[in-house]
């Protein structure tokens, strides 16, 4: 769970210092698993920003909203990082269970 915790850590900054409504964390596939944060306001046209800004196959997602939780990112950003790259499907997406942090894949969420 430690990279949870630095992506979270991450998210939570990058929220604190904007007005956006969700911060979404990713991971790429880099030697040092590179944190890159996308502060989104839920425009169609930042997503699509967004999108065209990944380069690298994604390790891992974390979707947090202004309030704290935890969800999955919209069904645009889902699907264009799977047009992206098809790696990405086996990208870890983190969310909040009953008991915790829960783990699903990007291709689990269709």
């Amino acid at each position: 769970m430690e990279r949870y915790a630095k992506m979270r850590q991450a998210a939570d900054a990058a929220l604190e210092s904007s007005t956006a409504a969700t911060a979404q964390v990713l991971v790429t596939e880099t030697e040092n698993g590179e944190i890159t944060v996308f502060s989104n306001d839920l425009s169609p046209a930042s997503e699509e920003f967004f999108l065209s800004q990944q380069r690298q196959p994604l390790t891992a997602l974390l979707c947090v909203w202004s309030g704290g939780s935890i969800d999955v990112p919209s069904i645009r950003v889902r699907k264009g990082l799977l047009q992206t790259n098809p790696k990405n499907a086996d990208a870890v997406i983190y969310l909040l269970g009953e008991h915790g942090i829960n783990t699903l894949l990007l291709r689990q969420t269709f």
